[in-house]
């Protein structure tokens, strides 16, 4: 039986997922609603997979499936949230879109573990390539913040 790590900080998410996949997949669920959860999990009991929601209050689902994924465990993300889903569609990272039918995670359910090796190498570069990016914008915001806070000074 294969056991399976589900993040949301929706239960009710959380509860609708597990159900399906204990139901039709015969697979056993453990449910985190914080990262802090997520990983106190991991701890304690390694998964099979993990099913992550992208956009959390605390930290984001990006760096908590970072984690997940260097543990050599396959995730798939999930998300409802435009910008995100536009996002991840750009950087070819396969995702649930949020709402979604059963039929639409069972399918992704099984994609994922159709090759879980592949799946997860696919993942894991593709993650790592959002989070280079995002890190190169931040660092190009900060550099244009600063000159632009040099040519107003010097305004004065």
């Amino acid at each position: 039986m294969r056991h399976v790590l589900i993040v949301d900080s929706e239960p009710a998410i959380s509860s609708l997922v597990s159900t399906a996949l204990e139901t039709e997949e015969g697979c056993r669920c453990s449910a985190a609603t914080t990262a802090y959860d997520a990983l106190a999990l991991l701890a304690r009991d390694r998964p099979d997979a993990a099913i992550i929601e992208a956009v959390m209050p605390d930290v984001s689902g990006i760096a908590i499936a970072g984690q997940v994924l260097a543990g050599g465990i396959p995730v798939l993300m999930m998300t409802g949230e435009p910008a995100t889903q536009t996002l991840f569609g750009a950087y070819g990272i396969p995702f649930l879109a949020k709402p979604f039918h059963i039929g639409d995670l069972r399918s992704a359910w099984r994609r994922l573990l159709s090759d879980p090796t592949e799946r997860h190498a696919e993942l894991t570069d593709q993650i790592a390539l959002l989070v280079f990016d995002v890190r190169q914008t931040a660092r190009s915001l900060n550099s244009s913040r600063e000159n632009l806070a040099r040519v107003v000074a010097a305004l004065r």
